[in-house]
């Protein structure tokens, strides 16, 4: 470990854009030495969090929430 926490180790490493999927940034901080990993990143929303900063980092869109827009009625404008 590096003195960090494992929450901002978690997120420098989402930043670096170099993990696709949260279990490659879990086995990271498991190589690094961090316990309890899976637990400590069970969030639903820090998952979100982590998964926006990776596709950022990564120059990708981000992931639509919700249902997609209803297609509007060219007949009820």
């Amino acid at each position: 470990m590096n003195g960090k926490s494992l929450i901002e180790r978690a997120i420098e490493l989402a930043r670096s854009g170099a993990y696709e999927r949260i279990d490659q940034i879990e086995r990271q901080l498991n190589a690094e030495g961090y316990s309890n990993v899976a637990s400590h990143l069970d969030a639903p929303s820090l998952r979100r969090q982590l998964s926006q900063l990776g596709r950022a980092a990564r120059g990708e869109p981000p992931k639509a929430r919700g249902r997609p827009p209803v297609p509007r009625d060219p007949a009820d404008a």
